[in-house]
């Protein structure tokens, strides 16, 4: 423990007299044993919540430190990440110092730290959330406490607040932004800590006294309601850190790992709050597009969520509800979605590459697997004593196909609306994307549609003992690498502007699907293939119906105007 004395007793000095050589040391212990539950727990303990506070302030305050800030500019994010992970690793601990340091840091949040005018506590102790897993039940209570305090900068919601002058100190030294925000580090910690988001999200918040005393939640408030704080990179650049850290977190909160990983068989099925918040999300984007299509960095995550909840979305979509969850079987709780929301949605992150990447990679994926659960399981669906079995399988096969044809038909209308927007120049950014998705392991598992254990519990949690996902990665690996070729000679989904090439990519995608699911399930046939491969394209000249429904004929392609 004399290691972690040594470097309290460093951070502990005044900042004005910290050394470059000092710095180094302190910067390179944390860096070696940030993640060392006694080292970290001796020295959050012995510098406490007071010095942690004022330490962080203090080496960022204008003026306070020429001398250093000349010497180790460059090295600032690396003690911040390097101390966020102690005190992440530290916040884990049960000890009574531990207990005692979480207490102050929360009582402390809402008080100026060194000099009256100084930043608050949660500003300063918020941009050490960035980096690590923080116990949750710390996460929750410092957040309730932040949203107090930002009820009170905003007069409950009404104004702006925590905007950043040429005075202001930097606290966070990544260059994304000026740290000025709280909510920022803090939803990127949240982003780390699944739990902890998803119950931050549905406590509620108070609504604007705008004569509607509807209740909101902390992601009502969050994505539709805030007026978040205008802060620039360090190259001048608009900020979008803020709320792409707010769908970080959102992705993790709905679908219970850490953003940016994927579910693995251990991930738990879908709970009720996870859920609820993922429909939450659906009606919100329906309710008023703007709030993705102006921000749409953000669509990675909510393709990302979608993708997760692809069962729960193919209810939506399907007709009729008789034996509709032993069609789309879901362990855990299912999201409750309408086809009206459902398609808006759908259709908004198609119009943009990410989310119409992590939909259309999704959608096949589930479905392929799906297949394979059905052929394996041919009486799953339907057991009527007046069909064959393979005719009661059939049937199965093709609802399933048919819901996959619709998504791929309301996410294409999206991603042609776009095309005619920008007069084509969009749909390289759709190809681009999709170049960019062989970075995430090529398999389902890597896309992050969960498949790939025996048995296992998908996003959304499709029970289907038996099922490797190999049919499905091979799927996933045909649209990635671009092995397959439309009726024109394109490759498939690789010319988003015609709609007529992304139905024939589509029907001849979820026929080979079914193709091999039915090999993969030691079941084939060509009579099933066929089937299914007629009812995708039912579906996808189904999706037209839908989106001209949903949307009134307001931001709908031409081409949907033509065909019939």
């Amino acid at each position: 423990m004399e290691k972690a004395d040594e470097l309290s007793k460093l951070a502990g000095k005044d900042p004005g007299d910290l050394t470059a050589r000092e710095f180094d040391r302190l910067n390179s212990g944390l860096k070696e044993y940030a993640k060392d539950p006694l080292f970290a727990d001796r020295f959050a303990s012995r510098l406490g919540a007071k010095g942690t506070l004022e330490f962080w302030s203090g080496i960022n305050e204008p003026g306070a430190n020429p001398d250093l800030g000349d010497a180790r500019r460059e090295r600032f994010d690396d003690l911040q990440k390097h101390l966020g992970l102690t005190l992440a690793t530290a916040s884990r601990s049960d000890s009574a110092g531990m207990a005692d340091w979480k207490r102050q840091i929360i009582d402390q949040g809402g008080q100026p730290v060194r000099t009256p005018s100084g930043p608050l506590g949660f500003q300063v102790m918020s941009n050490l959330m960035r980096w690590g897993d923080y116990d949750d039940e710390f996460l929750r209570r410092y957040g309730s406490s932040l949203m107090d305090t930002e009820k009170k900068m905003t007069s409950g919601g009404t104004h702006g607040a925590w905007r950043h002058t040429p005075n202001s100190p930097y606290l966070n030294r990544t260059g994304s932004d000026p740290g000025w925000d709280p909510l920022a580090g803090y939803l990127k910690g949240l982003s780390n800590s699944p739990d902890a988001a998803t119950s931050f999200f549905n406590d509620s918040f108070t609504s604007k006294p705008d004569g509607d005393d509807r209740s909101l939640s902390n992601f009502h408030y969050l994505f539709e309601e805030r007026d978040w704080p205008v802060e620039r990179t360090d190259d001048g650049e608009t900020s979008i850190t803020g709320r792409n850290n707010l769908a970080l977190a959102l992705e993790a909160a709905t679908t219970g790992h850490p953003a940016g990983e994927f579910p693995t068989a251990d991930t738990p099925a879908h709970d009720p709050g996870q859920s609820e918040l993922a429909q939450n999300i659906v009606a919100s984007i329906s309710e008023k597009p703007e709030r993705l299509t102006d921000h749409g960095f953000m669509a990675d995550s909510f393709g990302k969520i979608a993708s997760e909840y692809m069962p729960d979305i193919h209810r939506a979509l399907h007709p009729g509800e008789a034996n509709e969850e032993r069609l789309f079987p879901v362990a855990g709780t299912a999201a409750s979605l309408g086809e009206h929301d459902t398609t808006r949605f759908l259709y908004t992150l198609g119009r943009n590459p990410e989310g119409y990447v992590a939909v259309n990679l999704g959608q096949h994926g589930y479905t392929t697997s799906l297949m394979e659960y059905h052929f394996r399981h041919p009486e799953a669906y339907i057991t009527d004593s007046s069909f064959s079995t393979g005719e009661n399988l059939k049937k199965g096969i093709e609802g399933v196909a048919s819901v996959a044809g619709e998504i791929e038909g309301i996410i294409g209308g999206g991603r042609a609306y776009e095309s005619e927007l920008e007069a084509g120049g969009r749909d390289q950014s759709y190809n681009t994307t999709l170049e960019h998705v062989k970075t995430w392991g090529g398999t389902a598992v890597g896309i992050g549609v969960g498949l790939g254990t025996t048995p296992f519990a998908g996003p959304g949690g499709i029970v289907a003992g038996g099922v490797a996902g190999t049919a499905a990665d091979e799927i996933i690996d045909t649209i990635i690498k671009g092995s397959m070729r439309d009726g024109a000679g394109d490759v498939i989904y690789r010319n988003g502007e015609d709609m007529q090439g992304t139905k024939e990519s589509t029907y001849k995608l979820v026929e080979e699907a079914a193709r091999k699911a039915g090999e993969a399930a030691g079941r084939p046939s060509p009579h099933i293939v066929s089937a299914a491969a007629a009812a995708a394209e039912s579906g996808f000249d189904h999706a037209k119906t839908n989106i001209a429904d949903a949307f009134e004929g307001q931001g709908t392609p031409r081409q949907l105007e033509r065909e019939d």
